[in-house]
């Protein structure tokens, strides 16, 4: 049975101060270790004696209705059968992927680039022509929950091939991930056929996203998936990500916005990209082809 990790947790802002400075804020928050799964987990009823043993066995009976015994987590959104063995433990398994990040054994990454360490967090890089059984696991895992978290397709074996991963561990858990590959060309988003709402860099909505295809760029690197767990966002862990995307994709080289391009963003993604590069009309790239 999963259990969430004892004691409150303050929320951690990690962001950089000037090109070179690390700041860390604190404030006191709900900790994500306050979800209890037990409590979403009915446990089964004891009979009040031998006597009831047969009459006390819960019964559910269909009558044609949809969902009739069907639970709904609050917390991860999964939903299960009550009752069912094997579904209450994917559940447990999905839930505490999705509310508390990946398992990762800092003991078994000796194939892994480390290229920061801010605090309890720490920035991995992954290539996956070097790296271990584990590793190479454990990517995968992260793949199937960034095309699950962001209802992404799968990756084609070329994609898979040449990608770089990167991974935000805390306390030994992936709480965000990015992955890239090398990429040529890209496209600029046309802005006067862009519609948005709100006025500030931080409240805008993407509503609607084009692109002119006649104005082809040059780019060295295309971001496919780029994801934090609900939990732990807003503490600047997605900037910290493509920061360290845009120092150590080209050996000797720091990239900069014009360089690097995203796939078909979420309204969310398009307000990171707009938020990093700081210009509305940033590239993107269309991975589905």
């Amino acid at each position: 049975m999963m259990e969430a990790p004892p004691g409150k947790k303050p929320k951690v802002v990690y962001k950089r101060k000037g090109d070179n400075v690390l700041e860390l804020n604190t404030s006191n928050v709900k900790s994500a270790t306050k979800i209890k799964l037990r409590d979403s987990i009915p446990s089964k009823a004891k009979p009040k004696n031998k006597k009831d043993t047969k009459s006390s066995t819960q019964l559910y009976l269909d009558f044609g209705q949809r969902n009739a015994h069907t639970i709904e987590c609050k917390d991860c959104g999964m939903r299960y059968t009550r009752g069912n063995t094997t579904e209450i433990s994917l559940h447990e398994t999905y839930h505490s992927t999705t509310i508390f990040g990946i398992e990762w054994n800092h003991k078994m990454t000796q194939s892994v680039k480390s290229l920061e360490k801010i605090d309890r967090l720490g920035i991995l890089r992954v290539d996956p022509s070097n790296a271990s059984q584990y590793v190479t696991r454990k990517v995968e895992e992260v793949h199937a929950l960034l095309h699950s978290s962001l209802d992404a397709p799968s990756f084609t074996e070329s994609i898979k091939n040449t990608a770089r991963t990167y991974l935000a561990i805390e306390d030994n858990r992936i709480v965000a991930s990015a992955v890239t590959t090398p990429m040529s060309s890209a496209y600029r988003v046309d802005i006067s056929r862009m519609y948005l709402e709100g006025a500030q860099l931080g409240d805008i909505q993407f509503n609607s996203i084009s692109v002119n295809k006649e104005l082809r760029e040059n780019i060295k690197v295309g971001i496919h998936r780029i994801f934090v767990l609900p939990a732990y966002r807003k503490k600047g862990i997605a900037m910290l990500l493509l920061n360290n995307i845009a120092a150590s994709e080209v050996y000797g080289n720091t990239l900069t916005s014009d360089d690097i391009a995203f796939s078909q963003p979420t309204s969310d993604g398009a307000r990171l990209a707009y938020k990093w590069s700081k210009r509305l009309d940033f590239l993107i790239f269309d991975d589905t082809t």
